[in-house]
């Protein structure tokens, strides 16, 4: 599997004042990918997959306030990849994703949604591919 690191490739672009202000009064920590689940993730991937596939990380696109962690490219298609290292028992239904909140043994909506997260930045991608 051959990895391409887009974000050391793209330069970082100038914002217009209002928005640039609004971004730092409001840093989207929450939203920075996981480095280490990443590595790990390419880890295991590299293992698994032969050198038919290509794995992109850090592809900014428009539409998106963040770039997205990895997409895998392959005979069989593409996938968007969103690794973290949040720890817990969680539950997906559709586009709920809640965590087991310890102390009351009951699920609650979890935030961040990284189905829905994972889901905005699959359709972005999808519409740039068909264009």
């Amino acid at each position: 599997m051959k990895v391409v690191n887009l974000a050391e490739q793209t330069q970082v672009k100038e914002e217009a004042g209002l928005i640039k202000g609004i971004r730092k009064l409001f840093p989207i920590a929450a939203e920075k990918p996981d480095s280490g689940a990443n590595a790990t993730a390419i880890k295991i991937l590299d293992r698994i997959l032969d050198n038919q596939y290509v794995l992109l990380t850090g592809l900014s696109l428009p539409g998106l306030e963040v770039p997205i962690p990895m997409v895998l490219l392959g005979p069989p298609g593409v996938w968007v990849i969103y690794a973290t290292s949040i720890k817990g028992v969680f539950r997906a239904n559709e586009d709920t994703w809640e965590a087991m909140d310890d102390r009351f043994h009951r699920y609650r909506l979890a935030k961040p949604n990284l189905l829905k997260r994972t889901k905005h930045m699959a359709e972005v991608v999808s519409e740039l591919l068909a264009v």
